[in-house]
């Protein structure tokens, strides 16, 4: 019993890798970045060998991570008015331009200790400004359509975006508008 549940730990983690974390003060630091899939909202370890410094993070003392040379992660700010309260979560680079990123990563319940289960935890598109913290959280229905597609308009001509179609099915549609 007890080496199935350390195999299903492992396969939830992915390998370090060579990446970066930058803290909230703008510092960058070089390593291996490692995360597990379950835990990536609310952790991020990180390890430089040369020094040995081996340190866990959370989204309040980063700005962001890459893991490998590609893949973006943001901290980005919940407000009570959003999700019922305060909190700041990892979230996946899927898309960016100059003034805006286009997000998903999970947000996981007040208090949760991230079992992972569809009650503990849901999936939000998120478009971004990480230079004002400004963000459209992007609402959908239960088969993944956008609901409201003025929400998106309005974030992105605030920004001087005028060349996206008049609707949009789904925010994982919007990604080869925003490059």
């Amino acid at each position: 019993m007890l080496i199935i549940s350390l195999l299903a730990k492992g396969a939830d983690a992915v390998p370090y890798q060579k990446g970066y974390i930058v803290m909230t003060q703008g510092d960058t630091l070089w390593g291996m970045v490692r995360y597990l899939r379950i835990d990536v909202p609310k952790k991020v370890r990180f390890y430089q060998e040369a020094s040995g410094y081996k340190r866990v993070y959370a989204p309040d003392e980063l700005s962001s991570f890459c893991y490998g040379t590609r893949e973006i992660w943001r901290s980005v700010p919940y407000y009570e008015q959003e999700i019922g309260w305060s909190d700041r979560f990892f979230m996946k680079v899927r898309a960016a331009a100059p003034g805006v990123e286009l997000l998903l990563g999970k947000i996981t319940a007040e208090g949760c200790h991230c079992s992972g289960s569809q009650f503990d935890v849901r999936y939000n598109w998120v478009l971004y400004d990480p230079l004002t913290d400004e963000k459209a959280i992007i609402s959908h229905n239960r088969f993944g359509h956008i609901r409201l597609n003025e929400d998106v308009w309005a974030f992105l001509s605030a920004r001087n975006w005028a060349a996206l179609p008049p609707r949009v099915p789904r925010a994982k549609h919007l990604v080869p508008y925003i490059h």
